[in-house]
């Protein structure tokens, strides 16, 4: 999956790939990390602030964007799998 994805194609693909971070555009990273404050952020990741939907035991699950070098990318990622992948960064803050 080499397309950089906005909005309902990014979605749909997200969805579709739960385990892999999809390529987005830089414009739609600054879009939703505009959009409201992030539920938690770690230097170039953040959690967008509105849960999309919860698991089957209750968890929120979010919109997550990451930047590396000139790349964006989005997952579906819940708190406990965010800070997993990046607390260990340091140097992140909860909303």
């Amino acid at each position: 999956m080499n397309d950089k994805l906005e909005w309902q194609a990014l979605w749909d693909a997200m969805d579709a790939n739960p385990e892999q971070w999809i390529p987005t555009t830089k414009a739609m990273y600054w879009e939703m990390l505009e959009v409201l404050p992030p539920e938690m952020m770690a230097r170039t990741a953040f959690l967008v602030g509105e849960a999309t939907r919860h698991t089957k035991d209750g968890k929120a699950v979010y919109s997550c964007f990451k930047q590396v070098n000139d790349d964006y990318f989005a997952k579906h990622l819940t708190v406990v799998e965010f800070k997993n992948q990046f607390v260990p960064l340091k140097g992140w803050v909860s909303a």
